[in-house]
């Protein structure tokens, strides 16, 4: 049964790792990424328009979140016998990521992200129909003649 942290950061993440039963799987779950933060805070604050009058406010809220989130290469860069496995987090759509470590000794297993869940869509989903515009151009007059 893997070790679950439910609060992602580097700190919580060290703790488990100097605590005296070494778990096996050990993942991080909703962990905020540095690299999006900027970007998402960004585009959040322009949805709403109240918050920020000049991009000159934006800029300086900007430098204020500046250490906010983890850098998904900080966890590779951790000097632990752990092999690191990173993927998006499925709990949340602001950017966040999960980080399962496996004991180096346990590689062999499979890692299995925890509370991951495969949304699956239909395969015309993916892509388009450009007979369908076509298809509605001579419906319209059609419709138009029954009417």
């Amino acid at each position: 049964m893997p070790s679950t942290i439910a609060v992602g950061s580097k700190s919580s993440c060290c703790w488990a790792f100097k605590s005296e039963n070494k778990p096996e799987i050990l993942s991080i779950i909703n962990v905020p990424n540095a690299r999006l933060m900027s970007a998402i805070k960004t585009a959040e604050w322009l949805s709403d328009v109240k918050s920020f009058k000049t991009v000159g406010q934006i800029r300086k809220a900007l430098q204020e979140l500046e250490n906010f989130g983890v850098d998904p290469e900080d966890f590779y860069a951790l000097n632990v016998p752990y092999s690191v496995d990173i993927t998006w987090s499925h709990s949340s759509t602001e950017g966040h990521y999960d980080v399962v470590f496996v004991r180096e000794d346990e590689v062999g297993k499979r890692t299995i992200f925890p509370h991951s869940t495969t949304l699956s869509r239909p395969w015309q989903s993916y892509g388009n129909n450009p007979l369908q515009t076509k298809a509605a151009r001579k419906l319209v007059p059609q419709l138009q003649n029954y009417i």
